[in-house]
């Protein structure tokens, strides 16, 4: 039975740059009794560079391609969905448009949860808010952010990343620079939200409770208890990654910034170098003096190839580097 209260349906958009803890926020969220939000479903990735409106509709063979190809790539996460019952409805749905199927399988998906609200989850829907808003007017929009310092720590050790302080710190900065910078330009301030990482795991009860009043919802304690059902909504890659550990345990509000003790002082001085601008925005402190010019030097050419990226992928909607610099030493496979 829902509360009384529980009248919004607006769909709900978490977004952040890449280890940010938004796999944290949508499981938090996700427990809450009216709130549905499965793994991420990389939609956008899969429709490409949209070169057609949103809403112009598709001819037949290529609006087919689509839904299949979404319902291929997003079957272990439409847990408990009917596959066929979903290509079925997005099939005879109206609307043969790039929104019906993301929308029909999210529809469905909190149906099979028994819940009225859907959201979704997926570090890429940052540069496609414009789109997103267009297609769901009423939609909320929770923008996590996490200190550079310590996302680019994370992603330095991350399977998914490459380990290269410079380019996961260009990558954040681009984050917030095509990503952060139009969420603010395109959605009305009552429909969006920004939180940081590291107040939603010092004090979690205080920050669910504002993220709630922000949707319009009621706060339930199931949030704080995310971990006892976690496992049930991750995709089977994510504990092979090694991420699934931080999510399948309470949070530890005692927990210090591993960054400030495991990154060296050259690591962290390149961070703030390339992320400056953006620390007094979120109310994070300089650790460092200014990047010396030796370490520029040395920094020179992974800066120089970041920028050489950044400026062939000019016209695309986004360019993130996941491959490491030509020079890098070669990994070593384990044994």
């Amino acid at each position: 039975m829902l509360d009384s209260d529980e009248s919004s349906s607006a769909p709900i958009f978490v977004v952040g740059a890449s280890r940010s803890g938004t796999t944290l926020l949508r499981l938090m969220l996700n427990a809450h009794p009216s709130i549905a939000i499965p793994d991420e479903l990389s939609y956008f990735s899969l429709v490409g560079t949209l070169p057609t409106p949103w809403n112009a509709p598709l001819d037949a063979g290529r609006y087919v391609k689509l839904v299949d190809g979404f319902l291929d790539q997003n079957e272990p996460v439409l847990t408990g969905v009917d596959r066929a019952a979903l290509r079925r409805a997005m099939l005879t749905h109206p609307a043969h448009t790039i929104r019906t199927p993301y929308a029909v399988a999210l529809d469905h998906w909190a149906t099979a949860q028994s819940k009225p609200i859907w959201g979704e989850k997926t570090p890429h829907n940052f540069f496609f808010v414009p789109e997103l808003h267009e297609m769901f007017p009423s939609a909320r929009f929770i923008h996590l952010v996490r200190d550079p310092r310590a996302a680019v720590h994370s992603m330095n050790g991350f399977k998914r990343c490459v380990s290269n302080t410079v380019i996961n710190a260009t990558n954040w900065r681009t984050f917030m620079q095509q990503g952060a910078a139009v969420l603010e330009a395109t959605v009305p301030a009552h429909q969006r939200i920004t939180i940081r990482f590291e107040d939603l795991t010092s004090n979690p009860d205080f920050v669910l409770q504002q993220l709630c009043s922000f949707l319009d919802i009621s706060f339930h304690s199931d949030m704080l208890s995310f971990h006892e059902t976690s496992h049930q909504y991750m995709h089977p890659v994510f504990e092979k990654l090694g991420g699934a550990q931080t999510v399948t345990r309470p949070v530890n509000t005692d927990t210090k910034a591993r960054w400030t003790t495991e990154m060296a002082p050259a690591d962290i001085a390149t961070v703030e170098h390339i992320c400056g601008p953006w620390l007094p925005i979120f109310s994070y402190e300089r650790r460092t003096d200014p990047l010396s010019w030796t370490e520029r030097l040395r920094r020179a050419p992974d800066m120089a190839y970041c920028a050489l990226k950044r400026w062939q992928h000019r016209d695309a909607r986004v360019h993130l580097m996941h491959y490491n610099v030509p020079w890098a030493p070669a990994k070593i496979p384990k044994m």
